[in-house]
This record gives C-alpha cells, structure tokens and sequence, in this order.
C-alpha cells in the first residue's frame, strides 16, 4: 500500500483539526524552549521567539476549536464548523496585534542594552533556531495550503504566526553565526525583532480595524463572540460582509426569503370567506 497524499490534495476539516493539534504542542515546545533559552541568553530575538511560539500556541488552540472534530466529520458537523470561522479570524487577528506589541517592545529594549549573549549559549541557540527553521517552515506551508483548500481565513493567518516563527528562527540562526565571528553585529538581532514586531503589530490592527471600522463588526461586543455565525467568506473570496458576519442574535428571526409573501390588496382579510365576498361584490 502506497503513502497517500490525501491529506495533501484533499484536506478535509479533521485533517485541519490535526494539524492545529500538531502545531499547537510544536509551538508549546518552542515556547518552553525560548524562554528558557532567553533566560540563559538575554538575546531579544530568543525572547521574541519565546514570545512568538506562546501566541503561536493559542494562535492554533484556537483554529483548533474552529475545526475541533475529534470524532469525525460530517455535513451537519462541518455547517456548525463554518460558523465559527469569523470569530476565529478575529481573535488570531487579535493575537497578531498583541505578537507584534510584545516583540516591537522586546527588540527596544535589546537595543538600549546593546550586545548582552553570552558565549557558551551560542551553540544551543543555533541548534534550537536551526530546528525551528524547518518546523515552522513547514507547518507554515501546509496551513496556508490549507486556507485555500478549505477557504479559511482563521488558517490564513495562523500560518503567519507560524512563518513569523520561521522568520525569527532563520535570523537567530544567522545572526548567531554572524556573532560568533565579530560582535559588532549584535544589532541585527533586535532590529530583525523590531520589523517582525511591526510586521504582525500592523497586519492584526489592520484587521481589527477593517472589521470593527469598516465593515461594521461588533467585535468589542461579548454577545457577538457568543453567537455570530459568519464564515470567514469576505476575508477569502472578497464576497461582501452579511448579517451572519454581524450577527449578536439575530439567527432565530426568519430571513426575507423566509418571509410568507404578501399578496397585493390582502391586507387586513384575515378571513378567506371575506375575501370571496369582495370578490362576489366586485
């Protein structure tokens, strides 16, 4: 039996939900492994890493829950799935907002104390970056394969996380090896934090700001996150924001198309019998 790539060429909603598993220990790992590394290190860039894979892990906790079907799928499951899809978007966008804060703030910081690592922590932090390159390089592909495959805008922006992760992973990696060799390159290391940290400040705001502004979305109202239904649709398609989009509980009232038609010259004949009468008098 050959190996099959039918979780490749035909993701499904379990195969996201494995996915989110998997990416969610890989980036409790690395957060461990960062912050222990900074504590050892001192480096921005390391603490930015930490920082980078504990966002990353909540980042996949939650398109974790939006594709959460641990017993298998079926059509009435993956419905309910869809309807969750918005508020992920919103939160991993919030996440993203917060990411880029943290690491903008640590990169500041690294630059005030100028160069700080210490030698016998440089061969740790090439390996644990050089690993993490390939890991996050990875899952990065797979989950932006996914977004399309699956018209997720929640697994759109958890791949960012994890190319940011990738991203900070290849400039630890060489800005290690620079360091190694002439101090006077300490400077790269905050200033790769700095623009990542902007990077991920700016394309969270900018989606919070483009739903809450823009298209109208109570995203500050709790009653919103508890019973919207909107599917994520506008952010990958283009397709205009609808009442499912800014949804706070609305779903019970029936639709237009829903509504029973009224007929021209009806109202107010409750009675059929009345209606044949006027049509007799006529």
């Amino acid at each position: 039996m050959g190996f099959s790539m039918r979780w490749w060429n035909a993701p499904t909603a379990k195969d996201a939900f494995r996915l989110s598993l998997i990416s969610a220990a890989v980036a409790l790992t690395g957060a461990i492994l960062g912050l222990a590394a900074f504590s050892a290190s001192g480096s921005s860039l390391v603490l930015c890493f930490g920082l980078e894979n504990l966002l990353d892990t909540f980042s996949s906790l939650i398109v974790l829950w939006r594709f959460y079907c641990p017993h298998g799928i079926d059509a009435e499951r993956e419905v309910l799935l869809k309807k969750r899809e918005k508020r992920a978007s919103i939160a991993i966008s919030i996440v993203l907002a917060v990411l880029g804060m943290m690491i903008f703030v640590a990169a500041i910081h690294d630059f005030r104390l100028g160069p700080n690592a210490e030698e016998d922590n440089l061969n740790i932090l090439l390996i644990i970056s050089f690993c993490s390159i390939g890991i996050f390089g990875v899952l990065a592909v797979i989950k932006y394969h996914y977004s399309v495959e699956l018209q997720s805008a929640s697994l759109n922006k958890d791949g960012f996380c994890s190319l940011i992760g990738t991203m900070l992973s290849a400039s630890l990696f060489v800005n290690t090896l620079l360091y190694m060799h002439t101090a006077a390159a300490w400077w790269l290391d905050p200033f790769v934090a700095t623009v990542a940290g902007i990077a991920s400040l700016f394309i969270g705001l900018k989606a919070s700001y483009t739903a809450y502004v823009v298209q109208g979305i109570p995203i500050f109202s709790p009653k919103w996150w508890v019973t919207s239904t909107g599917d994520g649709l506008d952010e990958m398609i283009g397709r205009d924001v609808n009442e499912q989009d800014k949804d706070i509980g609305k779903q019970n009232q029936p639709s237009q198309s829903e509504m029973p038609p009224i007929v021209e010259g009806s109202e107010g004949m409750d009675d059929p019998a009345e209606a044949e009468d006027e049509a007799e008098i006529i």
